[in-house]
């Protein structure tokens, strides 16, 4: 283990344009979402191997693949792994429009990796004894995923921030059993997976700060920012003033004097100077309150 303390860090070793938590957190989000997909590789295989084992092996005249249960598990096994992949490829199609909840990304990291590590258990008891060898692999998988299952957020981890979701409280450390947004967060991510339509309630503060455009692909440079000034926030877009000859991509980062972490956002609505944008993410209504001061009127969308 590697513990560091009191680290001076000069300025030009700073990573450019990273502000607050919103780098180890996309750093995070980015791996999480990766780990997805690796963890129903490594299921993949074990199921494959399994089913060719019980193909070949013969008891009392006839493979072990005739039999009732060996078949149920070889079901079971095709099944988590076709919905784990269905959900990772929802979830990739919503980082590549920027609108990825974070819950949503915690949700296929635990039920992928949870799922991969119990079909590896049941393709290693279904290879007996040679389960446990490292003829077939299996076994292999099984160490693997245990590790897998573990870093990036355990199981139970994943698992609190789901619950926060839900319930809006807290539940990782004592005394921060706070609001967090309650099923509004839970919401967004079933709106994301196309469970139910979209609807929530946000509150609206009426505000003047100052912020920057800036459009992706140009996340990088500091020239590509454009100044603007945000009229309205809620916790799910912004009313802004901007120049009206401002020519912005369909989705731009935003970023809110008072609120270090860049937002994801895509131009929705302008009139002349005025400029309505989406975010490509919901916001929580008790952080808004407590960054912005005052809060002015509760809007339904």
């Amino acid at each position: 283990m590697i513990m560091m303390q009191d680290v001076f860090v000069p300025d030009e070793n700073l990573l450019p344009e990273v502000a607050g938590l919103a780098g180890p957190f996309g750093c995070l989000n980015a791996a999480r979402y990766g780990i997805a997909w690796g963890a129903l590789g490594a299921a993949e295989a074990c199921w494959h191997t399994a089913r060719q084992y019980t193909l070949e092996r013969r008891q009392f005249d006839k493979p072990l693949a005739a039999n009732q249960l060996i078949q149920k598990k070889l079901a079971d096994m095709q099944t988590e792994i076709s919905l784990g992949l269905q959900g990772a490829l929802r979830l990739g199609r919503l980082f590549d429009e920027h609108r990825a909840p974070a819950e949503l990304i915690s949700l296929m990291k635990r039920n992928n990796c949870g799922k991969a590590l119990d079909i590896a258990r049941v393709a290693r008891d279904m290879h007996g004894g040679n389960g446990v060898s490292d003829e077939y692999g299996v076994i292999r998988h099984v160490m693997n995923l245990e590790a897998v299952n573990t870093y990036e957020g355990t199981h139970d981890v994943h698992a609190l921030i789901l619950g926060r979701a839900q319930t809006g409280l807290q539940a990782f450390h004592r005394n921060t059993a706070t609001q967090a947004g309650g099923r509004h967060a839970l919401e967004h991510v079933h709106d994301q997976l196309r469970l139910r339509p979209p609807k929530r309630s946000f509150v609206q503060y009426r505000i003047d700060r100052p912020g920057f455009i800036t459009p992706i692909g140009h996340h990088l440079s500091t020239a590509m920012r454009y100044t603007c000034l945000v009229r309205s926030v809620s916790s799910a877009g912004a009313q802004l003033s901007i120049n009206k000859a401002l020519t912005l991509p369909e989705n731009f980062y935003l970023q809110i004097h008072g609120i270090r972490d860049e937002i994801p956002c895509t131009e929705f609505k302008r009139e002349g100077e005025e400029l309505v944008v989406r975010f490509n993410m919901f916001l929580d209504p008790d952080f808004l309150s407590t960054v912005l001061g005052r809060q002015v009127e509760t809007h339904e969308a």
